[in-house]
């Protein structure tokens, strides 16, 4: 067979074939080749398979391969071989192609074939973080007769680095273990479920809900979630707006949807009509509340109790948005803010424990937002409703640097410091209506008492001064309630009567002239006998106001001539009821 060309050498082994007759390829050529491979030099070998390794020759030495023996090239899996006494041995100075700096080879290699002095280790060994350790922490060996100081002392400076670096990368190595494994990320199973209403609760029936039900599921609720560690605490918040979410649904980015909220008398509140209204210590004030569906039942549970003379005026459904996109004069009909209220109602009515919950955290949401402005908050918890304050108990405990205020028809109480009424006048019976449902005689009494009474009047654009009572002939002063709804401010020094809170018509239907005779009384008559020029058109408050909207001037107010109500002599008021007794004739 002719000896085949060097190229076709090349050609066969890039075909990853096993060409005939190898010993004739050298060691640089090979160190040429591409790929470089294992190949075994013997063609007559069993089954034409390499041996491990390639080596199948009494030769000892590789063939092909990566050399990374900078000292022996082509001899990169053979052993270093054995120092000879007196020689100086590879990569140490002196030695042939030695580099400059190079350290000696390390000892602790495995004993000879013939026994003796150790064999050196394989450099392949060399090349892995393993053997560099190993390499690093072994005792150097005397330097060689002969050899420069400043070239010993180079190499110990270089072995330091290199035992440093081993310390560093495999701090187990030093004391014989081995390196440690690669860390796996793992997700850790739980250790324990999404916190649940725990079962110690009082058994609840949401088809028969009452003032103490109610009162208790909420005094249960606030005490478990206080009573939880922080962590728990988050879960059991989460958990119970999951839950207040199945009925009140969820915002547009899948979140549940907020309890409290703002209407444009909240609004008011903090900018207080012209300017921002400010407590004695300079802060200012931020409202937010609970609008609940008016005179809503379920059982003989009722939200508004006493709302026989207003149910049909209801701001909560005649006035604002309630009346525009909540379904206008069909006061029986639930679409945009009047359905929103609903969905709260029947979130409390059916899920008290996790509402209460869910109720709690808004509040400290709010308060935090609030003190950041340096505002304090005011929350009304009833702002269409008129639910009895002790289902409210634990909140307003759990709050005492909030303020909650509210209006209501019950003959209730504040319970607390921090809570603080305005009582509701139900209207009363003039020359041109009958009110069977008065309250006056009791909203007299209040005021006496030093409480605050909130009245409706018929007209949208004055309010009177003050009321006199004909049967006592008492004055009752009366102030604009309709500039802000933070009716804490109303209270009056000890010892003084109290004072009407006196509210314009915001009725949106209806004849202003005869709200008192439409509502049954409800709105209290009020004439304030505008001032007329002698072309009879109203005189009117000259003004230099321009309207964002026209460009124009402003129209400024009219004048009216009368500030005084009269209330003649009443019939005694129907007692009051309670929300259980709600449906009650």
């Amino acid at each position: 067979m002719d000896t085949p060309s060097l190229a076709q050498m090349r050609v066969n082994l890039a075909q990853h074939r096993n060409p005939d007759l190898m010993d004739s390829i050298g060691v640089n050529e090979a160190l040429d080749m591409e790929p470089k491979m294992f190949v075994n030099p013997n063609p007559k070998a069993i089954g034409g398979i390499p041996s491990i390794g390639g080596v199948a020759t009494n030769k000892g030495m590789p063939i092909g391969g990566v050399d990374t023996n900078s000292q022996q090239p082509g001899q990169q899996l053979n052993p270093i071989p054995a120092p000879v006494p007196g020689q100086p041995q590879p990569g140490q100075p002196g030695a042939p192609g030695a580099t400059p700096g190079t350290p000696p080879a390390p000892g602790g290699a495995p004993t000879g074939p013939s026994g003796g002095a150790p064999a050196q280790m394989g450099n392949m060994l060399q090349m892995t973080p393993q053997g560099q350790a190993l390499a690093a922490m072994a005792p150097p060996p005397a330097p060689a007769t002969g050899a420069a100081p400043g070239m010993a002392s180079g190499g110990a400076m270089r072995l330091e680095l290199l035992k440093k670096k081993a310390r560093d990368a495999f701090p187990h190595m030093g004391d014989g273990g081995q390196p440690p494994k690669r860390r796996v990320f793992n997700i850790m199973p739980a250790t324990q479920g999404a916190v649940k209403t725990p079962n110690g609760f009082t058994p609840y029936d949401a088809g028969s809900p009452s003032i103490a039900s109610l009162a208790r599921a909420f005094d249960e609720a606030i005490a478990h979630h206080l009573a939880l560690p922080a962590h728990h605490r988050m879960m059991n918040s989460v958990r119970a707006a999951e839950m207040v979410s199945n009925h009140v649904g969820r915002t547009s980015d899948n979140k549940p949807k907020d309890l409290l909220g703002k209407n444009a008398k909240l609004i008011k509140s903090e900018k207080g009509g012209e300017e921002a209204i400010k407590l004695p210590d300079g802060r200012g004030v931020e409202t937010t509340g609970l609008a609940l569906a008016p005179a809503f039942g379920q059982g003989k549970f009722n939200t508004c109790p006493n709302s026989a003379s207003c149910k049909e005026e209801c701001l909560g459904k005649t006035s604002g948005n309630y009346f525009k996109l909540g379904g206008g004069t069909n006061l029986e009909e639930f679409k945009g803010p009047r359905l929103n209220s609903l969905n709260k109602t029947l979130a409390m009515i059916n899920d008290p424990h996790s509402f209460a919950v869910k109720l709690y955290d808004e509040i400290q949401d709010a308060k935090a937002i609030a003190a950041q402005n340096n505002n304090h908050l005011g929350v009304r918890l009833n702002v269409l409703s008129d639910i009895n304050p002790r289902v409210h108990k634990a909140i307003i405990n759990g709050h005492p640097d909030v303020t909650f205020y509210d209006y209501t028809k019950n003959n209730t109480n504040p319970i607390a410091p921090n809570h603080h009424y305005t009582y509701s006048s139900t209207g009363v019976s003039d020359q041109d209506v009958h009110n069977p449902h008065s309250n006056w005689k009791q909203m007299r009494r209040r005021l006496e008492g030093g409480d605050n009474v909130a009245m409706a009047f018929t007209h949208n654009e004055h309010l009177p001064h003050q009321i006199v009572d004909h049967e006592t002939g008492k004055v009752f002063k009366v102030i604009n309630g309709d500039s802000h709804d933070f009716r804490p401010l109303d209270i009056q020094p000890e010892g003084e009567h109290g004072v009407i809170v006196g509210l314009k018509n915001k009725k949106a239907i209806g004849e202003k002239g005869n709200a008192h005779i439409d509502s049954n009384g409800f709105f209290v008559k009020y004439d304030p006998q505008l001032m007329k020029k002698e072309d009879g058109r109203y005189a009117r408050v000259p003004t230099t106001e321009i309207s964002a909207k026209t460009g124009k001037p402003k129209l400024g107010e009219t004048i009216p001539q009368n500030r005084t109500v009269h209330i003649q002599p009443q019939e005694p008021a129907p007692r009051e009821k309670s929300n259980d007794e709600g449906w009650e004739v």
